[in-house]
């Protein structure tokens, strides 16, 4: 491509331009911003968004990322709506089971918090019947564990696992199911099913075209109702340094 502030050659520029493939990633990202941008701004700054697109390697570290960002608000909207799967939901359960128990002091500074990776906070998970897989053992974990409450509608309902693909020789791949979940009650987790939320709310078409997102809204909604009715309850003040 050449460009000149003038039509002409003289004083012309030639840049070599390389398109983008797909606009997908710009999109979703947008669409990222601006749900962490509604909830910011509904919740006054006191609680972040994040959503999480597979249980991978990027899974995580995506988890982590926001959870740096936000882990001292009051409260985080988990989002694994259109979750891909995985193997790694139990490392965001993990840290969401954490919770602080001290506070360390380096002398001269502000307290802060132990583990440094803790938090008091209260947490939503959003849920939808793209959420699969691993996201859906996820949503099963997060309620077992009684870490908050799950808006939306019920997961696609396809949990059971593949491992070991064989190769065929022209090239083909044979897969077999063969790893499932069973919970305490001594059911099956979510096959033929899906993982339930506890609040059941549908993004209809009609909203969803007027640019709006009831799922979202009720995770908020939620939210600042937990953080009104149960607080995390306050750290004394710091105590005065002994003297010896």
């Amino acid at each position: 491509m050449t460009v000149n502030d003038t039509p002409a050659e003289e004083g012309a520029r030639t840049y070599e331009v390389e398109p983008i493939r797909s606009d997908t990633n710009l999109r979703y990202f947008r669409w990222l911003t601006e749900n962490i941008r509604t909830v910011l701004a509904a919740t006054g700054g006191r609680v972040g968004y994040m959503h999480i697109n597979a249980m991978g390697a990027g899974g995580v570290g995506e988890f982590d990322k926001f959870w740096r960002a936000f882990r001292y608000k009051e409260g985080i909207i988990i989002d694994v709506r259109r979750n891909s799967g995985g193997w790694t939901e139990y490392f965001l359960i993990d840290k969401l089971e954490r919770r602080q128990v001290a506070f360390n002091v380096l002398r001269g500074m502000e307290p802060f918090r132990y583990p440094g990776s803790a938090g008091n906070r209260r947490y939503v998970a959003i849920s939808n019947e793209y959420n699969g897989s691993d996201g859906e053992c996820f949503i099963e974990h997060f309620k077992a564990r009684r870490l908050g409450t799950v808006v939306g509608v019920p997961s696609w309902g396809g949990l059971v696992g593949i491992l070991n693909p064989q190769r065929t020789i022209d090239n083909g791949t044979i897969q077999q199911p063969n790893n499932a979940f069973y919970g305490r009650q001594g059911t099956w987790w979510v096959e033929n099913h899906g993982a339930d939320p506890d609040i059941l709310i549908d993004n209809d078409p009609a909203a969803v075209m007027a640019g709006r997102d009831p799922q979202i809204e009720k995770a908020i909604e939620v939210i600042l109702g937990q953080i009104r009715d149960h607080p995390a309850p306050k750290f004394p003040e710091r105590p005065e340094y002994p003297k010896r």
